[in-house]
């Protein structure tokens, strides 16, 4: 944290970081990769009668992936 508040972080901005033990992650951006419309707008019964076959099918695991070798002893 003292690094990304110094002067000569100065150039990282709009990022996202991750933390764990001793390593540090860069994250991708989010983007957009599916959407659903709907003419008239979505009530709450619309969205959950579509959003598994729109959407669901394109959700992302989330987390940090150690790379290989970094693995930490149980």
């Amino acid at each position: 944290m003292a690094f990304l508040a110094s002067e000569r972080a100065g150039h990282v901005n709009g990022q996202i970081l991750g933390r764990t033990d001793h390593a540090f992650t860069l994250f991708q951006h989010p983007k957009q990769i599916a959407w659903m419309w709907r003419d008239g707008g979505w009530d709450p019964g619309g969205v959950a009668d579509h959003f598994d076959q729109t959407l669901g099918q394109h959700l992302q695991q989330v987390g940090m992936v150690m790379p290989a070798g970094m693995d930490r002893p149980s």
